[in-house]
């Protein structure tokens, strides 16, 4: 379909350009009141992308925040997951004395929440700003998709300068000469590429579904890294420090609030209790964890690893890599999104172990997982309790269920392990959680657990019973890991 033509930038393109584009392959777009559109775009390559905007710089009222606002919506019920695209040219937010009193903020903070709904739950959400975007509109619009894409001849600004004069009582010229060393003080394209608002400019002399399509082909930040990308590009210089701070002393604040010792849930044990096994939770002595930290001195500079156990949390066991100390025991801590997702190996005396517990099972976690999942980890667990087997978690949902701090994100794994017996129906039990993962939102991950402690990823043992030949497969303990014919697996329901 055609629209009416917008209004040409200058070197910029009009709406029908912009689609022309985006989707030689066709688009389905139809104009809304208070200027909003939606529909639907064929993607180069095979599939579709969720189509909303408001344009004709048409300002942005509590109306057209509450259509979009339902539009996106809409499109998380219909639950495929379809990437969403905001298109946006928008003079600012209306600033009638109706939407004020309506509270307009609200509304704005409605559509913005929307766009985080939707990321959350696994869709792909892309700004492109073709025209104008000023204020609240902007920032609840293009600025609450995961990526922000300008084409050339785009005008954003967050605050003009003279409407910045008048709050902050600075003169204009004074603003003026800030805004040519200042990045955040500049309106235009440029200036929101420096401070990392605007990921990308795209060229509108080269088709522009070739450039959506590298953008999307592009993985997705676990964490919004705006403010790192602004100190890459030296327009935004302290944000990313300050936010990183923030978000560590909340997250120690958040857990001492919540205090809800840990090692309840991990057991005092004696240390005949070792050998350890891969995923046991272990709890190490604060003067231990200080001395085996102080071997490390790079790991200084991570503040919530140095005070790990002083908030009670525990460690995992890992498997043994090359170079560790037979003497010790090999543990790990993965720190969350927030504090960069590094994976920590160490190795940790024996004597040092004041607690430990087995992983946690599914059913004591589930309740740190978004809502989204539940159908499906209640579905786990009752496949489990039919071949009698109480399925653990280990990764982020784990971890996040310990911690109180956010490892979940739109797209993380369910990590389980599923320890077996020798007469349980393996391929059975594979069959279901198969089943389980077609029908899931995410991605289903995790080992059979034998009961030697040995373990096999479960996608790939199902692969292997499903051959007419036996395969080998990838056997893993804490002392390493060798390949095995299945049939030899103790309980893989498989005549050696």
């Amino acid at each position: 379909m055609t629209l009416d033509e917008g209004m040409t930038l200058d070197e910029g393109m009009t709406l029908d350009e912009v689609l022309a584009s985006l989707f030689p392959g066709g688009h389905a777009l139809e104009r809304g009141p208070f200027g909003t559109v939606h529909g639907t775009g064929r993607l180069e390559g095979g599939g579709e992308i969720a189509l909303v905007g408001i344009v004709d710089r048409t300002p942005l009222g509590v109306d057209g925040a509450l259509l979009l606002a339902s539009r996106v919506l809409a499109v998380i019920d219909k639950g495929r997951g379809v990437p969403i695209m905001m298109l946006v040219d928008t003079a600012s937010q209306s600033m009638t004395r109706r939407d004020e009193l309506l509270g307009l903020n609200e509304y704005l903070a409605h559509l913005s929440k929307s766009l985080a709904l939707a990321a959350a739950r696994g869709h792909r959400t892309v700004g492109v700003l073709y025209g104008r975007a000023a204020a609240g509109a902007f920032i609840a619009t293009a600025l609450s998709t995961q990526v922000l894409a300008a084409v050339r001849g785009a005008e954003p600004s967050v605050m003009d300068l003279p409407s910045i004069a008048r709050v902050t009582k600075l003169p204009l010229d004074q603003l003026e000469r800030l805004a040519q060393s200042t990045p955040i003080f500049a309106p235009g394209l440029d200036p929101m590429v420096a401070v990392g608002a605007v990921a990308q400019i795209w060229d509108a002399s080269k088709p522009l579904a070739e450039q959506l399509a590298a953008l999307l082909r592009q993985s997705v930040e676990a964490r919004d890294r705006r403010d790192e990308i602004g100190l890459a590009r030296k327009g935004r210089l302290l944000a990313a420090g300050i936010a990183q701070r923030v978000a560590q002393e909340a997250a120690a604040g958040a857990s001492r609030k919540r205090r809800r010792p840990v090692r309840n849930a991990i057991t005092a044990c004696p240390l005949a209790a070792a050998p350890w096994q891969r995923h046991d939770l272990l709890c190490i002595a604060p003067d231990a964890w200080a001395s085996v930290l102080a071997a490390r001195p790079a790991l200084a500079a991570l503040p919530l690893l140095t005070n790990w156990v002083m908030q009670e949390w525990p460690v995992i066991v890992r498997r043994r890599m090359e170079g560790d100390d037979p003497a010790l025991v090999p543990v790990g801590v993965p720190l969350p999104p927030a504090a960069g997702k590094l994976r920590i190996a160490l190795s940790v005396p024996a004597q040092a172990v004041i607690a430990h517990s087995k992983a946690l099972t599914l059913q004591s976690a589930a309740g740190a997982a978004d809502r989204a999942w539940q159908p499906t980890i209640s579905r786990l667990v009752a496949l489990g309790a039919r071949h009698g087997i109480n399925p653990a978690t280990f990764g982020s949902l784990m971890w996040q269920h310990l911690t109180g701090l956010a490892y979940l994100s739109a797209q993380s794994d369910l990590d389980l392990l599923w320890p077996v017996s020798s007469d349980c129906e393996l391929p059975s039990l594979l069959a279901g959680i198969a089943d389980a993962e077609r029908e899931a939102l995410f991605r289903i991950d995790g080992e059979i657990v034998f009961a030697d402690g040995s373990a096999v990823n479960w996608r790939e043992l199902h692969h292997a019973l499903s051959q007419q030949r036996r395969a080998e497969v990838l056997v893993k303990s804490i002392d390493g890991v060798r390949l095995v014919n299945v049939a030899q697996l103790t309980g893989s329901g498989v005549a050696a």
